[in-house]
């Protein structure tokens, strides 16, 4: 198993012993066959560990023909697998190609330039013989020559700007794809694996005379209780409600904000002190209390949703994941005390 599967699948043995029957429940009701696939498809739903695909499996539960094996192996290639292999391929066969026909074009005018400079030597050499009959007859030859290396220059100069475009355009499709490949679809904030790039960056470029990073973790309270008593598809309006405030939130301090998995999300503050990361953490969880959350059938606002908190500071010497766990034990210290709080990490 990936290091980034371990941080995705991380409940307890019990909570995966319970899912395991849940998604084995799901699985009978279906025709596909009970192999790794159809599991790994079954388990992310069930543990709500991506609403994307649970919105498509329950989709297409809804229709009239179960899921097979066909439908399955789309989810799974939809929703689970890594989604950049096949464009970054795409966008590798682009640049072969758009190299490949630079190569033809430079060779042949390569080709006519050479015939044009032994056409020149030719003509310095009956110069040199001053031999004017000669040189009347080579004059018509000289010239396709001239016009053939000519041509085979500009057509190089077009293929060549053609081809910058055209690498340029792959390139920014490169990078657009990759970035893609580190962003939560449901939110629009970094997912686990772009988060663990960032917070890596950031104690790797921190200053020891700046104030330190500072890593605040959040936790929608009940949320299983949302998801239960309103349906899934408004628990992901909660979860697209307070993804919006932490990237709202991170424009205005020029943070990073990242949903971690479920209902867990994190937030970096590259320089902050106690005060301020504990005044940030409470606007957000305020802000999220704020929220009004309205099933689309019936237009009635579910109630309140509250944030648990956890603060942490980086120490000196501390990596990502010592930084991480006492953050998340803040968290567990929130929950324990009553939710709807926040906790700072000794």
């Amino acid at each position: 198993m990936s290091a980034a599967a371990s941080r995705r699948y991380s409940q307890s043995r019990e909570r995966s012993a319970e899912l395991l029957r849940l998604a084995l429940a799901g699985m009978g009701k279906n025709p596909a066959a009970l192999d790794p696939l159809c599991y790994a498809v079954w388990y992310e739903h069930v543990a709500g560990l991506n609403p994307g695909l649970s919105r498509a499996l329950l989709q297409g539960e809804g229709k009239t023909a179960p899921l097979d094996d066909e439908a399955v192996v789309r989810l799974y290639r939809d929703h689970i697998a890594p989604p950049d292999a096949d464009d970054v391929a795409r966008v590798g066969l682009g640049l072969q190609q758009t190299m490949q026909r630079l190569e033809r074009s430079a060779s042949q005018a390569g080709d006519h330039a050479g015939e044009f400079g032994a056409q020149l030597d030719s003509l310095n050499d009956l110069l040199e013989a001053s031999s004017v009959e000669s040189l009347a007859e080579r004059l018509p030859g000289i010239a396709r020559a001239t016009a053939q290396a000519s041509a085979s220059i500009r057509s190089l100069q077009q293929e060549l700007a053609g081809s910058r475009r055209e690498i340029d355009r792959l390139r920014e499709e490169l990078d657009r794809t990759r970035a893609e490949t580190l962003l939560d679809p449901l939110t629009g904030v970094m997912n686990r694996r772009g988060f663990d790039r960032r917070l890596a960056e950031v104690l790797c470029g921190h200053h020891v005379e700046h104030e330190p990073p500072c890593l605040l973790m959040f936790d929608i309270d009940h949320f299983k209780r949302v998801n239960d008593q309103h349906g899934h598809m408004v628990g992901d309006l909660v979860i697209q409600g307070v993804g919006q405030i932490l990237r709202q939130a991170a424009t205005t301090h020029q943070s990073s904000a990242a949903r971690c998995g479920g209902e867990e999300f994190a937030f970096l503050l590259p320089r902050a002190n106690r005060d301020e990361a504990l005044r940030v953490a409470q606007s957000i969880c305020e802000q999220a209390k704020g929220m009004k959350i309205r099933q689309r059938s019936t237009g009635n606002c579910i109630g309140s949703i509250t944030l648990s908190g956890g603060v942490a500071h980086w120490r000196t010497g501390e990596d990502a994941a010592a930084l991480t766990a006492r953050a998340a034990a803040a968290l567990y210290r929130s929950k324990q005390e009553g939710r709807d709080r926040v906790s700072v990490a000794a």
